[in-house]
């Protein structure tokens, strides 16, 4: 892998269309991979990460509770994606809270993710939990610096996906590397 990101998602969601369906991951070396799922059956989740000793799971359905903590209790490392909007039942959040490592926060769309659509940040104010989280939804080189400088006490990292496509799965090597590099120079500073 040309590119260094910390962490690289893998889609194991069949409807997608950036389902992985390969029998090998690149070679990367210091970067996490990332299991993603949309409401997959535990025995498949655990089969594909055996197979590919993945150790970190992002779930982006509608996985119970239960499912996140039977996960982490196997000692997976689990996001558990949700799509905000102004409509958000935080309290539904919260429930979650000590049966994952992390939460991503996404625009609510029409898709589980990939919508490339930006939601209004401001409201992750209304976020008080004490799970650390993932910003996610429409981040690209339009607005990778008011991410950067956009602050909530959680928040630890940024969520990049779509936006950095050329066509679904297939990133735009020389716009990820751009992106990764403000990134790494804005940390610095």
């Amino acid at each position: 892998m040309a590119l260094q990101p910390d962490f690289a998602g893998v889609i194991f969601a069949k409807t997608s269309p950036r389902y992985f369906s390969g029998d090998a991951l690149p070679k990367a070396s210091n970067v996490i991979w990332v299991a993603v799922f949309v409401n997959e059956t535990m025995e498949e989740m655990i089969r594909i990460c055996k197979k590919f000793k993945i150790q970190t799971i992002q779930l982006h359905g509608s996985e119970s509770v239960a499912v996140c903590s039977e996960l982490k209790s196997k000692d997976y490392t689990v996001f558990k994606a949700f799509g905000i909007d102004t409509t958000t039942n935080w309290e539904e959040i919260s429930r979650y809270e000590n049966h994952v490592d992390y939460f991503l926060f996404d625009t609510k769309g029409k898709f589980a993710g990939g919508n490339g659509v930006t939601f209004d940040w401001d409201i992750l104010q209304n976020y008080h939990g004490e799970t650390p989280f993932w910003l996610s939804g429409g981040l690209g080189e339009e607005n990778i610096k008011d991410a950067l400088r956009w602050h909530h006490p959680k928040c630890i990292g940024l969520d990049l996906n779509s936006k950095l496509e050329k066509s679904p799965g297939i990133k735009n090597v020389n716009l990820t590397q751009r992106i990764i590099d403000k990134i790494r120079k804005y940390e610095a500073n």
